[in-house]
């Protein structure tokens, strides 16, 4: 029965490899072959340019994910068929990020979207493998468990994995800054993307960090980090401080 299990969640494990590259490859490819300016042979416009880097962006956030994902469940294989359905639905929601690049109401939520997905990931991960994400004095099984993890993660428990509470923080950030975005309709797409990419950036930073044995940045260092570019990012919006014209 465990090899059963293992193989299929081997199976699995595959198949969203591979549907990463074909996300990656549809997305790219579908995006370049239209672009205008390709065609025409000429610099791209304002509005070409802000297509460009909202495609950069999803291509980071894409490439990132698949790294991380890649490490996770070499730890916390497939065999919930439900943190299957996750990964299927997140690659494909990758693959519109790329493709609804050009239409520039879609990008920001869409990054919303793939947090929830992380989110709900990492909770049915806690629940199915308890013991990666506490150590064996603390861990137990279960909703209750589940909850506890984020709690202690909170206060720096150190007997608890922090990349959870990572998640739904930073997840927490891209709402905010889609929100700024809705606040503030002036607020310029070069902008946004290099905010966007910041907090990618610090996310996948503090998902990779480590001191004296525990992964992730401490509570205090995370909210800064995220509420600095949150509020830089709303005095942006409030004041516009730089204007991008090409």
């Amino acid at each position: 029965m465990t090899h059963l299990l293992d193989e299929r969640a081997a199976n699995r494990a595959d198949l969203v490899k591979r549907l990463f590259a074909v996300a990656i490859s549809i997305g790219v490819g579908s995006t370049m072959v239209g672009a205008n300016w390709i065609q025409e042979a000429r610099p791209p416009n304002l509005a070409e340019f802000e297509q460009i880097a909202i495609v950069l962006i999803a291509l980071y956030a894409t490439v990132l994910s698949w790294d991380g994902y890649l490490s996770s469940i070499s730890k916390k294989p497939l065999i919930n068929r439900w943190r299957f359905a996750i990964d299927v639905a997140l690659v494909f929601t990758y693959m519109f990020l790329l493709v609804a690049s050009e239409n520039k109401v879609f990008w920001l939520p869409t990054f919303s979207v793939i947090f929830l997905l992380y989110f709900c990931w990492d909770v049915l991960s806690v629940i199915e493998f308890p013991s990666a994400y506490a150590t064996p004095q603390a861990h137990n099984s279960g909703i209750r468990f589940m909850l506890r993890v984020y709690a202690r993660s909170f206060i720096d428990d150190p007997r608890f994995d922090r990349g959870p509470v990572s998640t739904l923080v930073w997840g927490v950030y891209f709402l905010s800054i889609y929100l700024l975005s809705l606040k503030f309709t002036k607020f310029e797409i070069l902008a946004l993307c290099i905010f966007v990419f910041l907090g990618l950036w610090q996310y996948r930073h503090d998902k990779r960090h480590h001191s004296s044995g525990v992964r992730g940045f401490s509570m205090a260092r995370r909210l800064l980090t995220a509420g600095s570019l949150f509020t830089v990012a709303g005095l942006y919006g409030r004041y516009g401080l730089i204007v991008f014209d090409l």
